[in-house]
């Protein structure tokens, strides 16, 4: 597979704020450019949850002046408020923008839909959506976007640096490749410097990384996209009935990215999990994919999130009857027969995920299984109730995440102990067909060793 180092990076364009880039060409006295670079990328970043976090100690690594005109930005900027300190060798401190004319909160949805959709201009919705992939439906003669109301471009494509919502501006700042380049290297050195563990790894700078980088280059696609004419062309819908981009398409657009050598090579490291420069890639076409020429299969941990209630059950009667439903492969399907429920296979994954974070509740509306979870495993509910009540939903899955994650990283280590080639995707890890029980075989080992038993790992396809 054709990749690029971070050394490589071309330039990015971010629409931002007009007010943001205003006030920085007013009142910065100097790095103006560099400061809206880097405002561009916070405000990326904040774009659904309306925050931000930001080291500002960071500056003063080899950003001289930098320092001073982010300091500037964040403390004096009235559009900018700082919600928590960040404590020393902790967390960094958060921000979140305040008082954009014309900006709203975007709404949600999950991390495909934004991925394959692109950027959203706030502004008085419109019943119908101007956009195609023929400029010329979409722009007047002089290039301007037709409507001006509720607009969607790509997030990466070249537009209008000017486009109006409710009378404001969305202003395009372009954030350069030498700019992407030097900022990530500044920060993996200050990251060196104070200690700290870098999530994000463009320079290889962990082991684990080093070996994937490797198998990147290892990896094969289909040399000709005739592949396609085999998957469905149907237009998709997300949980919220929204129209999301076909299978064919979304493989058309990854396989052109990961043959055209446009993807940077990165590993980053969440709660657990790898996110790399694979995640993204759409299950029919990895399946296509080859590591030395030969095809891959996926080892994986089933129902990893409740594999690690069960291993925090401690009543034995308790925890023998959870251990069981999560090692039998039929979790779910039992789950569903003892709420007396008739869900779809994808229907009753969404259900038990919303029942497991309690999503969307109505204290008046009765959940059948809810009721079947609390009464058949007490304990696998009391442990992600308390946690739950504790931090709430997002604190929940992040206990949930490092559960599954403690026990993929172990699996990875003792892979590149054995020297096989693998690909994390999340709680499963990708190999060659000929490696598949050598995969299961660690997931179960690593499964033992943080669970205390071994847990049921499945191959896909099957």
């Amino acid at each position: 597979m054709k990749t690029k180092d971070i050394t490589e990076a071309t330039d990015r364009h971010y629409p931002t704020h007009a007010c943001l880039v205003d006030w920085v060409e007013r009142e910065c006295p100097s790095k103006k450019q560099w400061a809206k670079q880097e405002l561009a990328l916070l405000y990326r970043r904040a774009e659904y949850t309306g925050e931000f976090t930001i080291n500002l100690k960071r500056f003063k690594h080899g950003f001289s002046r930098g320092y001073y005109e982010m300091w500037h930005v964040l403390n004096k900027c009235p559009y900018i408020q700082q919600t928590s300190v960040g404590r020393k060798g902790c967390s960094a401190g958060q921000y979140k923008f305040k008082n954009l004319p014309g900006a709203q909160k975007r709404e949600p949805d999950n991390g495909r839909e934004r991925e394959w959709k692109g950027w959203f201009v706030w502004g008085e919705k419109s019943n119908k959506q101007m956009w195609s992939s023929d400029k010329s439906e979409r722009n007047d003669e002089n290039g301007k976007l037709k409507d001006a109301k509720w607009e969607k471009y790509g997030r990466n494509g070249k537009h209008s640096d000017d486009i109006r919502v409710e009378g404001q501006h969305m202003k395009t700042i372009v954030a350069t490749g030498e700019f992407r380049t030097k900022r990530a290297i500044k920060w993996q050195a200050f990251c060196d410097k104070e200690g700290y563990q870098n999530k994000v790894d463009y320079l290889a700078c962990r082991e684990e990384t080093q070996y994937l980088f490797d198998v990147f280059e290892r990896i094969r696609f289909p040399d000709d996209p005739s592949f396609l004419q085999f998957l469905s062309g149907e237009m998709r819908k997300t949980k919220e009935g929204k129209d999301k981009m076909s299978v064919r398409e979304a493989c058309a657009k990854y396989w052109e990215r990961a043959t055209s050598g446009k993807m940077i090579r990165k590993c980053v490291y969440t709660d657990g999990r790898i996110y790399h420069t694979l995640s993204g890639c759409p299950k029919q076409l990895r399946w296509l994919m080859q590591i030395d020429g030969c095809p891959v299969l996926e080892a994986d941990l089933n129902v990893s999130y409740f594999a690690y209630l069960a291993s925090l059950v401690r009543e034995h009667a308790d925890r023998k009857k959870s251990i069981e439903a999560v090692t039998s492969g039929e979790f779910r399907e039992r789950l569903q027969d003892m709420a007396g429920t008739d869900f779809t296979e994808n229907e009753l994954k969404n259900e038990i995920m919303r029942m497991l974070f309690r999503r969307w509740r109505d204290p008046e509306e009765v959940y059948p299984l809810d009721e079947a979870f609390r009464r058949e495993f007490p304990g696998m509910w009391r442990a992600s109730t308390n946690e739950f009540n504790r931090v709430g939903c997002r604190g929940l899955s992040r206990m949930l995440t490092q559960g599954e994650g403690a026990v993929m990283s172990e699996a990875h280590r003792l892979l590149r102990v054995d020297g096989t080639p693998y690909i994390p995707n999340q709680d499963g890890i990708i190999s060659k067909n000929i490696d598949i029980e050598k995969t299961v075989k660690a997931i179960e080992t690593a499964g033992l060793s943080i669970f205390g038993f071994t847990p049921r790992v499945e191959t896909k396809p099957e």
